[in-house]
Formats: structure tokens, sequence, C-alpha cells
């Protein structure tokens, strides 16, 4: 069988159709896992009555966090968790943001990641 030109457009149609699907799926799956992470780390409203297994920080003095990722939903999960913790907190989205903000204020914690590729 021999491919003719309308062939190589038709495969290359539907590659490209499958690779638009997947990343919409992508997309998808990443906006429902920011909800889903935003819903089950939702800060109690501090004027309601709190229950009894709430977590009460007993800082004497928060704690002064600068908080670096490059991924939104990590920065928003990581954020939702500081504040649970009573951490008064700086976020960067990269590392020139961050020296630029530890040029300006003292830092007890930076908490980055460092990402490692192993192959």
């Amino acid at each position: 069988m021999q491919w003719t030109r309308t062939d190589a457009d038709a495969n290359l149609a539907a590659e490209t159709s499958a690779a638009a699907q997947r990343r919409q799926q992508e997309q998808q799956a990443q906006v429902e896992l920011s909800q889903k992470a935003s819903a089950l780390l939702s800060v109690p409203n501090t004027n309601q009555q709190s229950s009894s297994a709430a977590y009460t920080p007993m800082w004497s003095t928060k704690p002064r966090v600068l908080l670096v990722d490059d991924d939104a939903v990590s920065r928003t999960i990581s954020s939702k968790f500081l504040s649970v913790l009573g951490c008064s907190f700086d976020i960067a989205q990269d590392g020139v943001a961050a020296l630029e903000l530890m040029d300006r204020a003292q830092y007890d914690l930076v908490l980055m990641v460092c990402l490692v590729l192993c192959s």
C-alpha cells in the first residue's frame, strides 16, 4: 500500500486532535485537583466556635516563612498549610524573586522545591 498526501494529512490531523484532547484532559484534571485540595485544606473561620479537633498554633511569635515554588497548585496547598499552622509567610514564584525577598526581610525558614531528575 502506498501512502498518499491525503493519508499523511489525515494521520497528522488525527495525531494533532489526540494531543489536543490529552492536553485538555490534563488541564481539567489539574483544575479538579486544585479545587479538591482547596476544599480539603480550607482554613476555618476563626470567628466561629472551633471544634476540639481543630489545630491551635502555640507559637510565642509567628514564624516567618518564605515559600518558593513555581507550581501554582503547590503554592496554594502549601500556603493553606502555613496558614493553618499560624505562620506568617511570603511567596516567591522562582529563585530570583526569592533572593529579592530575602534581601528585604529575614526569614526563620525557607521552603523551596528541589527537583531532582533521575534517568
